[in-house]
């Protein structure tokens, strides 16, 4: 079995969505015996979604982020939320 470090590496990766199959299999199996691991993966992957979502809308026709003036505010309070959760 992996340990929490070698878990928290491969949450990375799934979230980039480069795991192999067996770093997939690897990583349920220490879900299935380790809680603390998958509340910390649940926040990660609120933080990724919130911020996949600001970039999302941040995006401009040309591509290009355009931050709105209340950027940060937003970010922090989404981030914190996550965090919460």
């Amino acid at each position: 079995m992996i340990t929490c470090r070698q878990a928290s590496l491969l949450v990375s990766k799934s979230l980039d969505a480069v795991l192999t199959s067996a770093e997939r299999a690897a990583l349920d199996e220490h879900a299935r015996h380790c809680p603390r691991c998958v509340h910390e993966a649940r926040k990660l992957e609120e933080i990724h979604r919130a911020c996949r979502e600001w970039a999302d809308e941040s995006l401009s026709d040309a591509g290009r982020a355009v931050l709105p003036a209340d950027c940060r505010q937003r970010l922090q309070a989404r981030l914190a939320a996550a965090l919460q959760g």
